[in-house]
């Protein structure tokens, strides 16, 4: 059985880049090749805020002769492969660091070798979807590799930086610009000869690409990567919630039911009274000193019958303001407890 052999190179450049901003509509991918799933939210895999350039793009016309394949069995499928360079940097940010665009497991970090060589330092990352396939990100001619094989790495983490690595040197004669090449497979195998590669499957077009679509050689992007959640990306993530970014997540459905039997613990909780706010001097049971915070707090306990600490929901907290407000001026007016005003 043969064994895959990998692409020489994936940096033969044209010498004249066009400039060009992104095309507005998504590249549709050819036969053998796959989309991203619409639901990916892809970044740029380097720093947010810098500008990308894209100094070779798909297919073996846009700038690399081995950006070539979309369903081959036995070689890397890289028609939809970039190469990318950090716009704004000296040596095309030869250094500088490179993250991971999604979630994933790293499958391969370290020197490629045998039929793969080329590649120089790589990491290759094994990302979940969820539509039931197995993608596969690759990052070549890395100057430094920053993780390991079988670690989790989210999205936003550096993995390595950008460089002209191949053959087992940190430069390499077959191209002269320090660039990260960049590819994306659905469904390959990891492995071939030496120290393996990711073959077979399908290409798969990266878009969008940070926002970015109809990519080609030439064009200029800004990332947005970071690590964790980023509010107001239209997409709730994993550690936002509608408190902490109402821009992308829905507001909380709560039934009346709900409400009424927190206020109910609220009132039971509160022997003196209920919650106070803190440094109100006028209101019954022990309180903070300090200037007036407008935290709301209660005798040990939150409003919401949670422990010590735990966040209590903006609604609940006016809401049970309101229902105390209500109690302390009915008090007032009957003789009861009034809140202290200042002395002058």
């Amino acid at each position: 059985m043969s064994r895959p052999v990998a692409p020489w190179h994936l940096g033969i450049v044209a010498t004249t880049l066009v400039a060009a901003g992104p095309a507005a509509a998504q590249t549709v991918p050819l036969p053998g090749a796959v989309p991203l799933p619409a639901s990916v939210d892809f970044r740029a895999p380097f720093t947010a805020g810098e500008r990308v350039r894209i100094l070779s793009g798909y297919s073996p016309t846009g700038g690399s002769s081995l950006h070539d394949g979309t369903d081959r069995t036995s070689y890397a499928n890289d028609y939809y492969a970039l190469d990318l360079v950090y716009a704004d940097r000296p040596d095309s940010g030869l250094g500088r660091d490179v993250l991971a665009p999604l979630d994933g497991v790293v499958v391969k970090a370290g020197w490629a070798s045998a039929g793969w060589a080329n590649y120089g330092q790589r990491v290759i990352l094994r990302h979940d979807l969820g539509d039931g396939h197995v993608y596969h990100t690759l990052y070549a001619h890395l100057s430094r590799i920053d993780v390991s094989e079988g670690a989790r790495v989210g999205r936003g983490e550096t993995i390595g930086a950008l460089g002209r690595s191949c053959q087992g040197a940190l430069s390499c004669s077959s191209f002269s610009t320090p660039h990260l090449h960049f590819a994306m497979h659905r469904d390959s195998t990891i492995g071939g000869s030496g120290t393996g590669g990711s073959y077979g499957g399908h290409a798969v077009v990266p878009e969008a690409f940070d926002g970015a679509e109809g990519l080609a050689q030439g064009d200029v992007l800004t990332s947005s990567n970071a690590t964790g959640p980023t509010c107001g990306d239209s997409s709730c993530d994993a550690g936002e919630d509608w408190a902490s970014c109402p821009a992308d997540c829905a507001a909380p459905r709560v039934e009346g039911t709900e409400v009424v039997a927190r206020v109910q613990t609220v009132l039971a909780q509160g022997a003196d009274g209920g919650p106070r706010f803190e440094g109100d001097a006028g209101a019954p049971g022990p309180s903070t000193p300090g200037p007036r915070s407008g935290a709301l707090v209660g005798n040990g306990c939150s409003v919401s019958g949670r422990g010590p600490g735990e966040r209590t929901p903006t609604w609940l907290l006016v809401l049970v303001s309101v229902v105390f407000g209500a109690r302390r001026r009915r008090r007032a007016a009957s003789g009861g407890w009034a809140p202290a005003r200042d002395a002058g």
